[in-house]
Parts: C-alpha cells; structure tokens; sequence
C-alpha cells in the first residue's frame, strides 16, 4: 500500500492514503485527492479518514484478492498500477461489501495539533515488498 511509497495524499472519496503516481492515476478515474501537507481537511473529511485509512480500505477492496492474481505492480511500472487501481476501484475485481477484518495497527505518536489519520506509518523492514496502492 501507499505507506511504502509515501502517503502525501489522501484520496477523499476512498478515505485512503497514496503515493504521488497513484494520486496521479486516481485524479484520472475523477477521484478527489488533497495533499496532506498542503491542504486543508474539515472535520467531517477528518472524521472519514479516522474511520477510514488504508488498513479498511485494504480490507474492503482487496478482500477477495488471493496468491492467484499476483502481485501488485512495482511504483515504477504505471501502466500496471493504473490497470491494477482501475481494476480495484472502477470494476470492483476483489471488493466485499463484507470486508476482511483489517488489522490494527499500532499506535503512532503524534505531533500536537495533527489529527490521528496523518500521523507518519512506519517505514517498512527492509525485506518487506512494497504493495499497490
């Protein structure tokens, strides 16, 4: 997911965090992205991304997904990434309307005055391979 890349945007009506090639491909498929360090968020789109964020919308849009349909695409293969985000959101290829149960993540410290939703993601172990967003 996005965290391996950085999360610099949100996509708004996902409630999902993306790098800048995927928020790239979203604005393509009409989807609303703000920047998270150069935009203002309301408390309703604050609200959404608490209660959203890449672990449920993982658990939600990959929930069918298996081994079989490979991995997803490496960040510098675009082609791939805009036929795998399409397939994703647009034809709904691994969507459940009763969504895997997302896993927790821990607690990250944040900063004052910075909402829960944009606290940092770890970084990833060096062995990890990063996943699309």
């Amino acid at each position: 997911w996005a965290r391996y890349r950085g999360n610099q945007y949100v996509v708004l009506p996902l409630n999902i965090f993306v790098c800048t090639t995927c928020s790239g491909i979203h604005r393509e498929m009409q989807h609303r992205i703000k920047g998270v360090n150069m935009s203002t968020f309301s408390t309703d789109e604050i609200k959404a991304l608490e209660k959203g964020g890449n672990s449920v919308g993982k658990a939600t849009w990959m929930a069918r997904w298996n081994a079989t349909d490979g991995t997803p695409p490496a960040e510098g293969e675009v082609e791939k990434l805009r036929k795998h985000i399409k397939d994703k959101y647009e034809h709904k290829r691994w969507y459940s309307d009763t969504p895997a149960a997302a896993p927790q993540p821990p607690v990250q410290p944040v900063s004052a005055g910075q909402p829960a939703a944009f606290a940092a993601a770890p970084a990833p172990p060096p062995s990890a391979a990063p996943p699309a967003a």
